[in-house]
């Protein structure tokens, strides 16, 4: 089942991320990005696959709304991420035809997101789902 995200989420947020993507987040630092987001619908997208018994969150997408002067408005994907156990059944494609169908609803027609070059099989499943990738580029930060 989809659903929009609720901070009761939040254990098994951090849970998927840190098993199905290696990030290692606090739940403290999770329950305050859920109450942002939640705060903020104008700019930000977060939808839940539930398992339909127990309402446990099996994977998740958060993305926001993306414009820039060089471009049309999309949606950005932020993260997208299913419990490994989880995976392989649909849930992902199911987030994103979710996520698709909310940028249509929005009179957005495009979706962007950026994948990290080692994860070959993201890359095959996001090709799968039709999107392609158009540029290699890198990634840097700066920490304040």
């Amino acid at each position: 089942m989809l659903r929009n995200i609720k901070i009761s989420d939040a254990k098994r947020i951090v849970a998927i991320n840190s098993l199905a993507l290696g990030y290692d987040a606090s739940l403290t630092l999770t329950q305050n990005a859920i109450n942002t987001v939640l705060t903020d619908t104008k700019h930000h997208i977060l939808i839940v696959y539930t398992d339909n018994l127990t309402d446990t969150c099996l994977g998740y997408v958060h993305a926001e709304v993306y414009t820039t002067l060089y471009s049309e408005t999309m949606l950005n994907v932020l993260a997208i991420a299913v419990d490994p156990s989880s995976q392989h059944k649909g849930i992902g494609s199911c987030l994103l035809h979710a996520l698709e169908a909310k940028a249509t609803a929005m009179d957005i027609h495009r979706i962007r997101l950026v994948s990290s070059e080692f994860r070959k099989a993201a890359h095959a499943f996001y090709e799968a789902n039709g999107y392609h990738s158009d540029k290699m580029q890198k990634n840097y930060q700066k920490s304040l």
